[in-house]
């Protein structure tokens, strides 16, 4: 993991009374440029009336310039999207990483108009990129065109409803309404991962009538590289489900979950871009497409995505679950897409052209 440097070690950043509305800034710190942070801190919420009976929030963070900010409510929060309420309170303080010179601010909120005294001590921390993992070239991504054009593995890859597995994959586009992958028949019945028409993640196992139906709450759409990781537990419900966008657990919605005891066993093609019959197919990027035969840990998820770098997810913690990865493009001469682990489910590019492997990466 990277190595760490103190900028700031257990220093009282502020320790001031201010009287304001919501969104009162309490402190900044400006952080020096081409860097990331990691954040501990103690921040402590006193009323003027009585500052023997204030509210201490532990902050732990994990930002990134990719990130653009990060919100931290309701006291603790592990940097990964999991925050914990520790006192009981209402939300109190937020923290925002700002794009613009990457300043370090702390608000409140949801205080209304009042008289407060508030204290930040912190931690924080340069960190060291040098040894993140994997000094993986990355030249080359594959790029769909949206008409027809789709890669076909075969007929591998043939999970049941009750068997954990996870995929993970980045992508560019502006599309919506489109299958990422797939791997259903005729009878509609298996599993994908989808674009909803808003451009939000979407994962769906299916047995006709019968499936299971979720979308992300973000969307993933604009035009921007975007690392995903979608992990299933084999419980059958919808809540065996987790999305990481960008390293961040993300929320989502449930629009149908009814699969209950219905199988998701197919012998129809395992695609990257569209559905079985090559149709709703994808226009956009893809890169360094992995499949787990598990339930990725948050552990593992945060080694994948690797603080937004691509890795080399044959030398990582989870590498023996790896059951399939597609570098599309490093490493392939058209038409075929090699896989990359110990599996040998290489893909073919259909109705595509050599030019789809393309200089555009993460």
């Amino acid at each position: 993991m990277p190595n760490e440097y103190a900028i700031q070690n257990g220093r009282l950043i502020t320790d001031s009374i201010i009287t304001s509305s919501d969104n009162a800034e309490v402190c900044r710190f400006t952080v020096p440029s081409n860097i990331d942070l990691r954040l501990d801190a103690l921040c402590i919420i006193q009323n003027q009336s009585n500052f023997t009976d204030g509210y201490s929030y532990r902050i732990n963070g994990f930002t990134t310039k990719q990130d653009g900010y990060v919100t931290f409510v309701d006291g603790y929060n592990d940097g990964y999207g999991n925050s914990y309420d520790v006192s009981g309170t209402e939300t109190d303080m937020k923290i925002y990483v700002c794009p613009d010179g990457y300043d370090l601010v702390f608000k409140t909120m949801q205080f209304g108009t009042d008289t407060f005294r508030a204290a930040v001590f912190a931690n924080i921390y340069q960190v060291d990129n040098s040894n993140i993992y994997s000094t993986l070239t990355n030249t080359y991504s594959t790029l769909f065109g949206g008409t027809n054009e789709f890669v076909t593995m075969g007929n591998v890859l043939n999970f049941e409803r009750t068997d954990s597995f996870s995929v993970c994959f980045w992508i560019k586009t502006t599309d919506s309404n489109v299958w990422i992958l797939s791997k259903i028949d005729s009878a509609i019945k298996g599993y994908g991962i989808l674009l909803s028409e808003t451009g939000k993640l979407q994962a769906v196992l299916i047995n006709s009538a019968f499936l299971i139906n979720i979308k992300s709450i973000s969307a993933i759409n604009d035009g921007n590289w975007h690392h995903n990781i979608v992990t299933y537990d084999g419980t059958s419900v919808a809540a065996g489900f987790t999305f990481y966008i960008d390293g961040i657990n993300t929320s989502f919605t449930i629009v149908d979950n009814s699969l209950g005891t219905h199988s998701i066993s197919n012998t129809g093609p395992f695609n990257i871009s569209g559905r079985t019959d090559g149709t709703e197919v994808l226009t956009g990027n893809m890169d360094e497409v992995g499949i787990y035969n598990k339930e990725l840990s948050l552990t593992e998820v945060k080694e994948i995505y690797n603080l937004g770098v691509p890795v080399n997810l044959s030398i990582l913690s989870s590498s023996s679950n790896l059951i399939s990865w597609w570098r599309m493009g490093d490493g392939d001469t058209y038409p075929t897409l090699l896989d990359s682990s110990n599996s040998g489910f290489n893909g073919t590019m259909t109705n595509m052209e050599a030019e789809d492997i393309v200089a555009d990466t993460p």
